[in-house]
């Protein structure tokens, strides 16, 4: 299906930030529905974000398109579970370190993370991760009332 086409060129191009963007912005579209998550997850999606965030941490464009992808996949049920596995909260609590400035990126990683940590899968990843020290950070450095609403 779709979903394991965009997995499959996100892995075949791990080097290219216009392809992971691309890639995670289609994967996040698909992730809107509950069947489109499921088939997300099973292509591996992941797996798949928390490695193009890694390698692309310092693009904010990868990391926002990223985050939001992890947002789609925390509403369903396997999300959860499997961003926990593919140790998704370190990269978010990343994503909020390296782009402190970039109100979009925040924002981005701020709802996913409190969408990821409505689990208990995602509560403790988020806890292992030092999620409290990074939500902290953002509330004293971001007090725009949308920011600290997210987070």
């Amino acid at each position: 299906g779709v979903a394991a086409e965009v997995c499959s060129s996100l892995r075949r191009f791990p080097l290219h930030p216009e392809v992971q963007s691309a890639g995670c912005k289609a994967l996040a579209a698909l992730a809107t529905t509950g069947p489109g998550a499921q088939a997300v997850i099973t292509a591996g999606g992941s797996a798949e974000v928390a490695r193009a965030m890694r390698q692309h941490i310092q693009d904010p464009e990868v990391v926002e398109q990223a985050c939001r992808l992890v947002f789609a996949l925390g509403f369903v049920p396997r999300g959860a579970a499997a961003l926990a596995e593919a140790r998704v909260a370190a990269q978010l609590c990343q994503a909020i370190r390296r782009h402190t400035d970039d109100e979009k990126v925040v924002e981005a990683a701020c709802a996913a993370l409190c969408n990821f940590a409505t689990s208990t899968e995602g509560q403790k990843a988020a806890m292992a991760a030092g999620v409290l020290a990074e939500v902290h950070a953002v509330m004293v450095g971001h007090p725009q009332v949308d920011v600290q609403r997210r987070c």
